[in-house]
C-alpha cells in the first residue's frame, strides 16, 4: 500500500485508489454542500490515479449530495 497527498500523487498511477475523507467541501446559506475550485481540482486529481478501482466510499455522501443540490 501507498498512502499519498495528491499534490504528490500527480503524474502517477495505481490500480485502485481509495480517497481520504478529508476533502473540504462547504454549506451555503441554502444549506447546499460545494467545493472551492482548486478543492475540486484536486479531488479530479486524486479521482484520476486510479487504473481499475477508486473507492469513494468515505466521501460518496457528500458528493452525492453536492451533485444532487447541483442538479447533475
Amino acid at each position: 500500500y501507498v498512502v499519498s497527498t495528491v499534490h504528490r500523487a500527480k503524474r502517477l498511477e495505481w490500480d485502485g485508489v481509495r480517497l481520504a475523507g478529508d476533502f473540504r467541501f462547504k454549506t451555503d446559506d441554502n444549506g447546499d454542500k460545494t467545493m472551492v475550485s482548486e478543492e475540486m481540482r484536486l479531488l479530479y486529481v486524486a479521482m484520476t490515479r486510479a487504473k481499475c478501482e477508486l473507492d469513494i466510499s468515505e466521501i460518496r455522501t457528500d458528493l452525492y449530495t453536492m451533485f444532487r443540490d447541483a442538479g447533475v
